[in-house]
């Protein structure tokens, strides 16, 4: 954290400002998110700041570095607060849900969808296929349960929208999320560390100058 200095005619109400911990979800998550998120959350903890926002703008990314900052979420020593700022898509949006307090910004939406992987037909087994299937089945449980857990529902509630939706990409707005309890709060908390300076002046080589010399009677300390 970098200190800025807030000038003022009285320098001894002068404050530092400095920037609190944040972690900002832009880009898809990977590996590199994990760690970062990792480095980010351990700073927070030790900074003494009352919570840890996080900034989500993202199109989702792969489901296991998701749980993984699931469960970092859920070890944090102070409480984490969600803020989509753009859009919260696919395991974006699970991450969003982490929040115990969770933020949407004006115009911003979040989206959920069927759990995906990659890979094509070619030189695959339809055994590998057929496990391949019950294994991103369960995934897909497991993701949308946490997001249901988060926000009060039955285990499957998530899973029973997409479906009501045909299985498409179910895209919901602020009104959206309020109605099914995924946002807690409207707008973009900002969060600012500030600290006093107190100055004194060192007085132990300062002496007073008289025309006739100089005086050994120290300086009055202010």
């Amino acid at each position: 954290m970098q200190p800025r200095l807030t000038v003022c005619a009285d320098i001894s109400k002068a404050k530092v400002r400095l920037a609190a911990v944040s972690i900002e979800l832009l880009y898809e998550i990977d590996e590199d998110t994990v760690t970062e998120v990792s480095e980010k959350i351990s700073a927070a903890e030790m900074s003494g700041q009352p919570y840890l926002p996080v900034y989500i703008s993202s199109p989702g990314g792969c489901c296991y570095s998701a749980i993984a900052i699931v469960n970092m979420f859920k070890t944090c020593k102070i409480p984490i607060w969600t803020i989509i700022m753009s859009q919260a898509s696919s395991a974006a949006a699970v991450l969003f849900s982490c929040g115990e307090r969770r933020f949407v910004a004006p115009g911003a939406q979040a989206m959920i969808h069927e759990v995906s992987v990659g890979g094509g037909f070619g030189m695959t087994k339809s055994t590998d296929l057929e496990s391949d299937a019950k294994h991103t089945r369960k995934l897909q449980r497991q993701l949308f349960k946490i997001m249901a857990d988060n926000c009060g529902h039955p285990s499957k509630y998530w899973i029973d929208l997409i479906k009501q939706k045909h299985n498409t990409d179910v895209w919901l707005n602020a009104d959206d999320m309020a109605q099914h309890k995924l946002m807690t709060d409207a707008g973009v908390p900002i969060l600012n560390a500030h600290v006093s300076l107190d100055f004194k002046t060192d007085v132990r080589a300062a002496y007073k100058v008289h025309g006739g010399g100089i005086s050994k009677k120290k300086l009055k300390e202010f």
